[in-house]
This record gives C-alpha cells, structure tokens and sequence, in this order.
C-alpha cells in the first residue's frame, strides 16, 4: 500500500478544474465588488461643520498656499516652501497667505506680540 502525502492530497484537490473554476468565480466576484466600492467613494464630500486646529490649503505639488490655523499650531515664517520658527508668534491665530514660490506673502494675525 503506497503512502500518500500532504502535499500530493492538496495538489490534486488543487488542481481541480471544479475548484479552479469555483476559485477564479469568487476571485472575480471580490475584484468587482472592491472596484465597485472604490467608485462610489469619488463623491464630492459636503460638510455642515470642520473642526480642525489647522488647514494648510495646498497646490498639487504641494506648495503651502494658505494657512488657517489656531494659537497652538500656528506656523513660524514661509520662506521658499519651509517654515522658519516666530518667536513674535506664540500667540497668535489666523490666517497666512504663500505666493507662487512658497514665501509667505501676508495675512491676518490676532494676538501677536
């Protein structure tokens, strides 16, 4: 009597046209529901209230444009797309505004020193 191992028993179950047409049927069914899933998220989303602590409103290839933001977390100075430390801005909130090569460029500023 021949022994039959593991690993012949799962090739042969494998190998099962039955099985591999069962397989690629759900595997098709998973495709197309995660497909499907994925498009429906596309929507533009719409929001009665954000509350965030600071919105950085930035161009496709990232450059910071406009800056919203509260006193914990407002930024230093932009200066060519980096941020430089403000002492003179602990305290303050507001909003900050980046040209095209990412300098700030102005803004509106309450509580600073």
């Amino acid at each position: 009597m021949p022994l039959i191992s593991v690993r012949d028993v799962l090739m042969k179950a494998l190998s099962n046209p039955r099985f591999l047409a069962i397989y690629s049927g759900v595997l098709t069914l998973v495709f197309a529901v995660t497909v499907l899933c994925g498009f429906a998220a596309m929507r533009d989303p719409k929001f009665g209230i954000i509350t965030a602590r600071r919105i950085n409103i930035v161009e496709p290839d990232g450059t910071v444009r406009l800056t919203i933001s509260n006193r914990a977390d407002f930024p230093g100075g932009w200066i060519h797309k980096k941020e430089s430390p403000r002492p003179d801005r602990r305290d303050a909130a507001g909003m900050l505004f980046m040209s095209e090569e990412g300098t700030e460029q102005g803004g509106l500023i309450w509580g600073a020193s």
